[in-house]
């Protein structure tokens, strides 16, 4: 059941505030990456550019860099899947612009081949306890986007709407509105009927319990633009959705 959810403010919460912690070892700075819990461990997943898997150990308070790296993997949402770690939407590429397409948007010369940010074409799949990063099988083109809400719930993994070629719609960027179920066993993908009313990328999803909770992001491709300088925060959403995996019933939902 897709539905939107309201919050009710009741009694004030106790105060909670941050702490810094002093960790040792260290990371690698990134941005637009993922990330993922394993074996009580907090691990960072992709990023633009070159970048290891480095892991945060909150009980040694420590990082550790590992050996396996991905190469301008981003806007992933990496899911914990049988033992091992599943990404199934994201985007390749650079942040498209004059630097790698000078004649423009809609420049179709040599300098444009390979600018501008693609989804992924393959599954990614970790292996933490080998540290070993391998590509599963081919993604469908009608199933490829980035920037998607992504869960793992019994066999199956869940991924709702996200974009196509990146931010900027001037470089051909699209909003993905679909729901879709993929399983990894058959490698098999599936467009389910519940399909949100509305488009969201930027965002992170949540299963709690058996409900897909999708909060925050944006319509990134429908923000204005000006000399292909994006203002992707003129489409921020502000509502949330719920959808209760065992059910069927598609509920209404509005903006």
């Amino acid at each position: 059941m897709l539905s939107t959810i309201n919050f009710a403010l009741g009694a004030p919460a106790p105060a909670e505030s941050w702490s810094e912690v002093s960790a040792r070892g260290s990371f690698s700075g990134r941005d637009e990456s993922g990330s993922f819990v394993y074996n009580g461990r907090v691990c960072l997943f992709g990023g633009r550019g070159v970048l290891p898997i480095d892991c945060f150990d909150p009980a040694k308070q420590k990082w550790v860099s590992k050996s396996a790296t991905t190469d301008d993997v981003h806007h992933v949402q990496p899911v914990v899947f049988d033992d091992e770690v599943w990404v199934v939407a994201g985007w390749h590429g650079t942040w498209p612009g004059p630097w790698c397409c000078p004649s423009g948007p809609k420049g179709k010369g040599a300098d444009c081949v390979g600018c501008g940010e693609r989804e992924l074409e393959h599954v990614l799949i970790y292996n933490p306890r080998q540290d070993q990063l391998r590509e599963g099988c081919a993604i469908p083109p009608e199933f490829a986007r980035g920037s998607a809400g992504v869960v793992a719930h019994g066999a199956k993994i869940y991924v709702v709407n996200g974009a196509t070629n990146g931010h900027q719609k001037d470089f051909g960027a699209r909003a993905y509105r679909g729901f879709s179920r993929f399983d990894p066993a058959a490698c098999e993908w599936a467009a389910l009927d519940a399909v949100p009313a509305y488009n969201r990328d930027h965002y992170l999803a949540a299963l709690v319990g058996s409900t897909i909770v999708l909060a925050a992001g944006r319509d990134s491709p429908h923000a204005a633009t000006r000399s292909s300088i994006p203002r992707p925060a003129q489409s921020n959403l502000r509502s949330s959705l719920v959808y209760a995996i065992c059910s069927r019933v598609r509920a209404p939902s509005r903006r």
